[in-house]
C-alpha cells in the first residue's frame, strides 16, 4: 500500500517551487454570534436526499481543557450525522469546523479499513476558528468505487498529552457517476444549481464543496450551506464546549 505522509514545511516548499502538491487548506472566520441574516429560517431545506441509511458511522469531537482558548474548543466534521457521506470524486475535499478562539495544529488522516498504514496523513499548523478543508492530493492513490474509507481530524492541543487533544472521525464512500446525474449536471447553468443537483442525488461531498465555492463569491449563499448542513443533521458547535 502506497503511503504518502508530508510535513507542512515540505508541502509549502513544493508549492513555492511550483510542483503543485495538490492540497490546500482554507479557513473562513466564523463569529461566535452569527448574524441573523446568515441563519436559514426555521425549517429551511436545501434539498439533500440521503442514500439508504445504514448504521451510524460517525463520532463527533468534544470540548477540551487542553487547548489554550478564550472559550472551550469544539470540533465538528461536516459529514452527515447518521450515514456515510458519498462522493463521485477520486480525490474529494474534506471539511470541518472549529469553534473556539484558538490556533492549534490540526492532523488529517485518511484510512482504508483493514490496511495498517494511512492512505494519507498530514499535519496543518495553526488552524484558526471557523471552517477548514483539505483536498486529497493527486499524488495519493484514487479512492476506489464502492469502498468506504475512514477519515479523521484531530486538534493537537498538547503534543505531550494526547488525551487532551480533540478527535473526530467520519466515513466516506466513492460511488460511480451515473449517466443520469452526468446529464443533469451538464444542464445546470450555475454553481448553486450544480450543488442542488448533487444534494438531490445524495452526493454529499460535492454538494458541500460546491456550495463552499459559491460562498466565496456570494456571502448570501451561507444560508444555503447552513441549510445543507441542517439537512445532514449537522449542528455547528459555535458556543458549545
Amino acid at each position: 500500500m502506497h503511503v504518502l505522509r508530508l510535513s507542512f514545511a515540505s508541502v509549502l516548499a513544493s508549492i513555492v517551487a511550483g510542483s503543485g502538491v495538490g492540497w490546500y487548506l482554507q479557513a473562513e472566520a466564523l463569529y461566535a454570534q452569527t448574524q441573523p441574516s446568515e441563519e436559514p429560517p426555521a425549517g429551511t431545506f436545501f434539498g439533500y436526499s440521503p442514500p439508504d441509511r445504514g448504521a451510524p458511522r460517525r463520532t463527533r469531537g468534544a470540548g477540551s481543557r487542553g487547548c489554550q482558548a478564550t472559550r472551550p474548543l469544539g470540533l465538528t466534521l461536516l459529514v452527515p450525522s447518521d450515514h456515510t457521506g458519498r462522493t463521485i470524486s477520486s480525490h474529494p475535499t474534506f471539511a470541518w469546523h472549529l469553534a473556539g478562539a484558538t490556533d492549534v495544529p490540526v492532523e488529517f488522516t485518511l484510512v482504508q479499513p483493514g490496511v495498517a498504514q494511512p492512505l494519507y496523513a498530514v499535519t496543518l499548523p495553526q488552524q484558526p476558528e471557523g471552517y477548514g478543508q483539505i483536498a486529497l492530493p493527486a499524488e495519493v492513490p484514487a479512492l476506489e468505487i464502492g469502498q468506504e474509507y475512514r477519515w479523521s481530524v484531530e486538534a493537537i492541543c498538547n503534543p505531550k498529552r494526547p488525551s487532551s487533544n480533540i478527535f473526530a472521525q467520519g466515513w466516506i464512500e466513492r460511488i460511480e457517476l451515473s449517466p443520469e446525474l452526468a446529464q443533469t449536471l451538464e444542464r445546470t447553468s450555475n454553481r448553486r444549481d450544480e450543488a442542488l443537483v448533487y444534494a438531490e442525488a445524495g452526493v454529499w461531498f460535492e454538494a458541500l464543496s460546491t456550495l463552499s465555492e459559491v460562498v466565496k463569491l456570494d456571502a448570501s449563499a451561507r444560508a444555503d450551506r447552513l441549510a445543507l448542513m441542517k439537512d445532514g443533521g449537522i449542528e455547528l458547535l459555535v458556543d458549545a464546549p
